[in-house]
């Protein structure tokens, strides 16, 4: 069995997950090949039997890299992971996850996915706090405010062990 673990990190979360994905990988015996690479325009996806693709969660969806790797993307079991800012069990993940997989060709054979908690750039909520003021629908309030703040302890240990579980579990399907 021949395993990509293939991702795309802005702020080194995903790559994160990916890295101890592909090191769980490593250690089973039914994979005869697994290789951890970021994605790129020269990504040759042909000899692999299965993908492991990460993404980070831009505006509930995939990112914008993610998306045009999925389109070259064909007759392949992938197993979709993601990270995201907001809580991994939260309905903005859910959808988040659900849209990136209806990006990819039907000759795909879509497995269980896999979503976890990454940090927020502080870039990013310094941004939110300035453009949206206090009383606006998407304002940073207090609520938000302290879910950015515990972003910052992600992806943690049990982050990572939920999803190397996953991957090996995506494996005994």
């Amino acid at each position: 069995m021949k395993i990509l673990v293939s991702y795309s990190s802005l702020t080194g979360n995903t790559k994160k997950v990916a890295t101890a994905i592909y090191n769980e990988l490593l250690l089973h015996s039914e994979v005869n090949r697994v290789d951890l690479l970021p994605i790129t325009n020269s990504i040759n996806i042909g000899d692999y039997d299965y993908i492991f693709h990460g993404f980070w969660v831009d505006k509930e969806n995939a990112d914008p890299k993610s998306k045009k790797y999925f389109s070259i993307i064909q007759n392949k079991k992938i197993a979709l992971f993601a990270t995201l800012g907001a809580l991994a069990d939260s309905p903005h993940a859910h959808k988040s996850m659900q849209k990136a997989g209806l990006l990819l060709d039907e000759s795909n054979t879509l497995l269980p996915t896999f979503i976890c908690r990454g940090k927020i750039d502080p870039i990013l909520t310094e941004r939110r706090r300035k453009k949206y003021p206090i009383g606006h629908k998407q304002a940073l309030t207090p609520e938000r405010e302290a879910l950015h703040i515990s972003s910052h302890k992600h992806p943690n240990k049990d982050d990572l062990k939920n999803a190397r579980e996953w991957a090996i579990s995506v494996l005994r399907q």
